[in-house]
């Protein structure tokens, strides 16, 4: 991002990031009034790998230079 801009994209992406992790919590914590909470623990570790993996084998980035 041009140097202009960097406050304000580093302030969207802490907004988002706690966005995000809101929704990460509230989810959670309904799935845990369906579940054991040792079941929910496990479906977001396998959930948080899941993702990371995806990440990890296409990074943010290459989807503007494919």
């Amino acid at each position: 991002s041009p140097p202009d801009m960097l406050g304000r994209v580093i302030t969207m992406q802490t907004s988002l990031q706690m966005v995000t992790q809101g929704i990460g919590f509230a989810a959670g914590g309904a799935l845990a009034d369906a579940l054991p909470a040792a079941d929910v623990v496990v479906i977001g570790s396998a959930a948080g790998l899941l993702v990371s993996a995806f990440l990890v084998r296409r990074p943010l980035g290459s989807a503007a230079h494919d």
